[in-house]
């Protein structure tokens, strides 16, 4: 596997966001006298994923990613999210042979300011661009609208089973993971389909899903604080200098 250490995957790869049309309708087993039509029909595991992720939509949140690869590299991020009021921040470290890159990120409305910590090339200084100067395309653009990811993960989900009220199970095609912010394409020989579990909260919500990546290692990601306010502040204006059209390009 490789990780792409690109703008896009230093600033957003903590975060793992629903892919429409990924889940599908099972037809319930019959069990003992057929309901009546008031009953309420049992929703499919893949389906109840699907709505635990539609659930966190428009809901502020605090998010985690975890990224470790058996090679010994690993993605790791923490971040807030607050849909109404169009603010993000994310802060992630990147660890590739040895060596570790940390950034941050804040977006407020049309704002958006970076910073990399390890990078001494590339100074101390947080970078502001305004979004409307980034095409349609950027990748920055696409990853922003889901920061957290859970999309991009369950969207990879294969099969699903339910093991209770709020713990599932399942199979993950490996080959729809290259969305997933800081991952490549996956390279792991001729596995194409791994596990997941996921575990749900009393309402519904998505709050932890753990995906396998075979030999090559593993993803997971938290969803906590669920609705409650999150503080996202811009950084001090002495601190800002405006990105150079270079790393507008990257983004």
């Amino acid at each position: 596997m490789k990780i792409r250490i690109t703008l896009v995957a230093l600033t957003l790869a903590a975060a793992v966001p629903l892919a429409a049309g990924c889940a599908t309708k099972d037809t319930p087993a019959s069990k003992g006298a057929t309901p009546s039509a008031s009953a309420t029909p049992e929703v499919s595991a893949k389906d109840a994923l699907t709505a635990s992720t539609k659930k966190l939509e428009g809901q502020p949140l605090v998010f985690g990613m975890d990224t470790t690869l058996a090679a010994g590299q690993t993605v790791v991020g923490t971040g807030q999210v607050d849909p109404a009021g169009k603010k993000i921040a994310v802060d992630t470290t990147v660890t590739v042979s040895g060596q570790k890159i940390a950034t941050k990120l804040i977006m407020i409305d049309k704002d958006l300011w970076f910073r990399f910590d390890g990078v001494p090339a590339l100074g101390d200084k947080w970078q502001h661009v305004n979004l409307d100067k980034l095409p349609e395309t950027s990748k920055t653009r696409k990853q922003l609208a889901d920061p957290a990811n859970a999309n991009a993960l369950l969207g990879a989900i294969a099969t699903a089973e339910r093991m209770d009220a709020t713990n599932y199970y399942g199979t993950v095609d490996l080959k729809k993971l290259g969305g997933v912010s800081g991952l490549d394409q996956l390279k792991i020989g001729d596995v194409t389909t791994t596990g997941f579990t996921a575990k749900l909260d009393p309402q519904g919500r998505l709050t932890k899903l753990t995906v396998s990546l075979g030999t090559a290692g593993e993803i997971t990601a938290t969803y906590t604080e669920i609705g409650k306010p999150v503080t996202v502040t811009a950084p001090p204006a002495a601190d800002v200098v405006e990105a150079p059209e270079a790393a507008l390009a990257a983004l």
